[in-house]
């Protein structure tokens, strides 16, 4: 759910002011300087204003997902070249026909690299939420494994994320590129992978 708020704001407010020289150029400095502060910077803060428990793990994952997408999808409009949207709009295409059959087909690369980095951030993130601000979940296993000095538990738990990483990425990721950017010919698939 949290994912899929940050996913979808992130590509709207992308795709809204990488259409907008004025919004680019008011908000794109605004936007680096908040891509670059490190996701899990933020949970103390979210723990301060909000409390402890699920509403902070979901807030943080949201804005962890937000911020990679907009950055990425906000890259791929700007970077369409403009002589494309000129010829469809010289055979009298629509705002909306625009949209749909160039800007978002061409800058969909730049948005699934935005999902990919997202997603990665919001895995750690809420690894480290459940440390910070939960009394259950596996990075809270991690966080009192370290506190009573419990090796074995700390490495199940490491051992898990990386696990638990490898099969959201074959279970979830790749089919969406699958059924997105690969099929439709914008990049091609690694070799030797399914």
């Amino acid at each position: 759910m949290s994912v899929g708020t940050g996913l979808s704001l992130g590509i709207i407010f992308g795709l809204l002011i990488g259409l907008s020289g004025f919004w680019s150029r008011l908000l794109g400095s605004i936007i680096r300087f908040f891509y670059a502060i490190v996701e899990v910077a933020w949970i103390p803060l979210l723990v301060i204003w909000i409390g402890y428990g699920f509403p902070t793990i979901l807030i943080a994952i949201s804005y962890v997902v937000f911020f990679p997408v907009l950055y990425n999808t906000l890259t791929g409009v700007q970077t369409i070249q403009p002589v494309l949207i000129n010829a469809v709009r010289t055979l009298g295409a629509s705002r909306f026909q625009v949209l749909t059959s160039v800007i978002l087909p061409a800058a969909l690369p730049n948005i699934m690299t935005g999902l990919r980095v997202g997603a990665g951030f919001a895995f750690r993130g809420l690894i480290f939420a459940e440390m910070i601000a939960a009394g259950s979940g596996l990075g809270f296993l991690i966080f009192d494994g370290a506190s009573t000095r419990q090796t074995d538990r700390v490495v199940v738990g490491m051992i898990m994320m990386g696990l638990l990483w490898l099969l959201m990425d074959r279970l979830l990721l790749r089919p969406i590129e699958r059924a997105t950017i690969e099929r439709w010919g914008l990049v091609r698939a690694q070799g030797g992978e399914s």
